[in-house]
């Protein structure tokens, strides 16, 4: 735990260092990077070691310290994704901020990106509702400024406001979930009575910093404002800050209820189905992203509500299980999150563009990018190989152990990930190939080129870890949850699994090794004979030409229609007059339906009924001060 609380407190003092010393230095962006980067290393070490020995590597025995901090598994496996995800992010920004180093002065960006990492480390250390509550604000501030980067842009503006409008609402309902499970000091205390309106409070509080359906509206804004290494940051490990909160609220609140079973698992269907479907139609990278992220917090929800649901019915290891697998896909989802936004960002930054149907044959002029996204975009799906495809197969292990017992919810979470799966992969085959492949379309790829060393570092980074679990995940899996609890670790659950894994490893180890020969083998032939090259067959066209190749809106457009009911898209259809037409042009916009159909209505309607109450705030001293006198009076009756 030292190193931890050591790693954290070295973010904070860089953080102060950022508004004295390093306002003189000129290679501040360097400075920055390479302290966070050792800091995060120095961190991941600590949390890989308190991981193996069960929190026990470097403990502290300073009563009044363990008093308002703590280090259990929970803590030490979010803090473990924390700095793995911040050692990428180091590296990766020193390249990418280099053209912001030019606009501005970066001591800012860096002070309020080094809180943020100190206060998700406080939250995640904090055994008290204040200190939780201080550092959870500060988290949130801090994000708020380094998503406000570009603030002069005003769709930066409102993604700002609306993001600073979530954070506010949800701290609210903390606050009211924590009076109802803190003692008169503060400290954590499991609610009895009452938990169902504690559990409402916890869900929609950290909800609204998770983003599941329908409190994501700050999601798909924030996120194409903020720049690419802060959206990595955000999306891989920010919003875990909601998922982990859900989890220490299930351990506060008891007896559990089938109900908050039910609703954790239907609201994790609902925001993973409707977020792949939501983000079938974004045209812009970022948004798509963004969606994606909906889709697997709704992925974490599933593994969460059907642990309840397992423990309810008397599953107890499976129930484990099921919380491990909602633990391992948050690991994942923070690689491959990650990588995918810092891959994107690459692509933004090379090319000046983030519309997906106006990019086109970057693989040729980066080659590197183009694996590393199609590496995460491979394990975003869910497909062997990657780390993805693990964690997702335990949630179906689970389900599939349960179906016997007649238990419902089991086929929900199945079909629920089965739909998931396939629109994931229909989805990133249209990203990847309308970007990466072909021919460029509204893109000069002349003057495009390879991002720098330092970004493809922070990427390969990943893409290491993200093949690593995948490929070897009865090491991944016995090396993360060996100390999660010795009930599930000596179960025939944890025996049949771990043989399963160690069969996926032996297939996919001999899969590698006969490609290799197969490509060796094939290398030789071609070499020994006389290879004759011709022309392609063109079917009848002499010159390809961008106009006739797939965008994303085509591709994905019988999918949009499918489930236009759900979403319809607004479209744009060109007017087509005469027998000889000028040019014309059709265009889709996906619509934000939620924010459109829901919260935008109701904030219309709390503007006008606030307009009648205009007269309360009229500029009078006198009246102002009369009303202190009332409310004094009231609350002297109210306790008389």
């Amino acid at each position: 735990m030292a190193i931890i609380i050591a790693s954290s407190l070295i973010f904070l003092f860089a953080a102060f260092l950022n508004l004295s010393v390093f306002s003189k230095y000129r290679k501040v962006n360097f400075i920055n990077s390479v302290i966070s980067f050792f800091a995060s290393l120095i961190g991941f070490g600590g949390a890989l070691a308190e991981l193996s020995y069960g929190g026990k590597f470097s403990p502290i025995n300073n009563s009044s310290f363990l008093t308002y901090f703590r280090l259990d598994y929970v803590s030490c496996f979010f803090l473990l994704a924390l700095y793995l995800i911040v050692v990428a992010v180091s590296i990766y920004g020193n390249d990418y901020l280099k053209k912001m180093e030019e606009k501005k002065q970066l001591n800012f960006f860096w002070m309020n990106f080094h809180i943020l990492v100190f206060s998700m480390c406080g939250v995640l250390l904090s055994k008290n509702a204040f200190l939780f509550l201080l550092f959870w604000e500060l988290m949130a501030f801090s994000s708020f400024f380094l998503v406000m980067t570009d603030h002069k842009k005003k769709e930066v503006q409102k993604a700002g406001l609306i993001y600073l409008c979530a954070n506010g609402a949800g701290a609210l309902f903390l606050i009211a979930a924590f009076s109802l499970t803190s003692d008169s000091y503060f400290n954590f205390a499991p609610a009895m009575s009452g938990s169902t309106l504690a559990f409402f409070f916890f869900l929609v509080g950290f909800g609204l910093k998770a983003g599941f359906i329908p409190l994501h509206i700050w999601l798909p804004e924030a996120h194409p404002a903020a720049p690419g290494n802060v959206s990595a940051l955000m999306s891989g490990i920010m919003i875990k800050m909601g998922i982990y909160g859900i989890f220490r609220a299930l351990s506060l609140l008891s007896p559990w209820q089938q109900s908050w079973g039910w609703t954790i698992l239907l609201i994790g269907i609902i925001s993973s189905i409707l977020g792949v479907i939501f983000a079938l139609a974004q045209h812009n990278i970022k948004k798509l992203l963004a969606y994606h992220s909906i889709e697997n917090i709704g992925i974490i929800m599933i593994a969460m509500g059907l642990g309840i649901l397992l423990n309810l019915k008397g599953f107890n290891e499976l129930s484990m299980l099921s919380f491990c697998a909602a633990f391992l896909h948050t690991l994942n989802h923070a690689i491959f999150k990650s990588l995918l936004f810092m891959s994107a960002g690459s692509v933004m930054q090379a090319s000046g563009i983030g519309e997906i149907d106006e990019l086109g044959g970057l693989a040729r002029k980066m080659p590197q990018t183009a694996f590393f996204f199609l590496i995460a975009s491979a394990a975003i799906s869910g497909l062997p190989f990657l780390n993805g495809f693990v964690s997702e197969f335990i949630i179906y292990y689970c389900s599939f152990k349960a179906l016997s017992s007649d238990s419902l919810f089991t086929v929900f979470s199945v079909l629920a990930l089965s739909i998931t799966g396939a629109l994931a992969l229909a989805c990133f085959a249209k990203a990847f190939s309308v970007m990466f492949l072909g021919s460029p379309r509204k893109i000069k790829t002349e003057s495009v080129v390879e991002t720098g060393k330092y970004m493809r570092a922070g990427m390969a980074i990943l893409s290491f870890f993200s093949i690593l679990i995948g490929i070897l995940p009865y090491f991944s899996f016995n090396f993360l949850f060996s100390k999660f609890s010795p009930i599930l670790t000596e179960s025939h659950v944890w025996h049949e699994i771990s043989r399963i894994f160690i069969f996926f490893t032996g297939t996919y180890l001999c899969a590698i090794f006969f490609f290799a020969v197969f490509m060796f083998m094939r290398r030789k032939i071609v070499s020994e004979n006389r290879v004759d090259l011709a022309p392609t067959w063109d079917c009848g066209y002499l010159a390809s030409s961008p106009k006739i190749q797939y965008t994303g809106s085509s591709f994905a457009n019988p999918l949009i229609e499918f489930f236009s009911i759900i979403n319809p898209p607004s479209a744009s259809y060109p007017a087509i007059r005469g027998y000889f037409p000028s040019d014309n042009s059709y265009s889709s916009h996906p619509r934000a339906f939620f924010y459109e159909t829901l919260y935008k209505p109701s904030i219309d309607k709390m503007r006008k009924m606030a307009s009648f109450f205009s007269f309360i705030h009229g500029g009078n001293l006198r009246m102002y001060v009369l009303y202190i006198f009332l409310s004094l009076l009231a609350l002297i009756l109210w306790k008389i």
